[in-house]
């Protein structure tokens, strides 16, 4: 799958980006290697509930630009038991790591894919710097609209889809 529209440069904050998220992915407890080997437990699920309360964007916090006072510690029957974070979160910077976590392998391929076809003819036509802040900019407005949509949710936000559409 690919475009037939000839560039002039290579496209090398568009591969970057997808390369960034392709590690990120790969490093993170929602990954199929899952390096903690416990994913599909209730320890398992309750580590990457706490994850994505520490790195994803959270609409609640971004409107209120204050950090949730709890995230899931360690499970307790069929719950996650609610403990104080021992990180100090910045809404705002939430949304820029949000943007390089997804939710599964079929989130992360697909926003990689529209990345790859689409990505380059867009960097070609705006150049590296104004590529790389149009793409982050595109991010972060859809991370706000969200969450200016929703502004009372704790749902955690990630994902690239955002920064991509803006792409697309």
């Amino acid at each position: 799958i690919h475009d037939d529209t000839p560039t002039r440069r290579a496209a090398v904050v568009n591969w970057t980006l997808i390369t960034l998220n392709v590690v990120v992915f790969f490093l993170s407890p929602i990954s199929p290697l899952d390096l903690g080997g416990d994913a599909n437990t209730p320890a398992g699920f309750c580590r990457q509930l706490a994850f994505f309360r520490e790195w994803a964007a959270i609409p609640v916090e971004l409107t209120g630009n204050d950090p949730l006072d709890v995230t899931a510690g360690p499970p307790s029957g069929d719950r996650c038991v609610p403990v104080r974070p021992d990180y100090q979160k910045v809404p705002a910077l939430s949304v820029l790591s949000a943007m390089f976590l997804h939710g599964g392998l079929l989130h992360l391929a697909g926003n990689m894919l529209f990345l790859f076809v689409f990505g380059n003819n867009v960097e070609d036509r705006l150049g590296h710097v104004r590529y790389l802040i149009f793409y982050l900019a595109c991010g972060y407005i859809a991370t706000y609209g969200f969450a200016l949509s929703a502004p009372n949710s704790t749902d955690t936000l990630v994902g690239a889809s955002g920064a991509i559409a803006g792409v697309l």
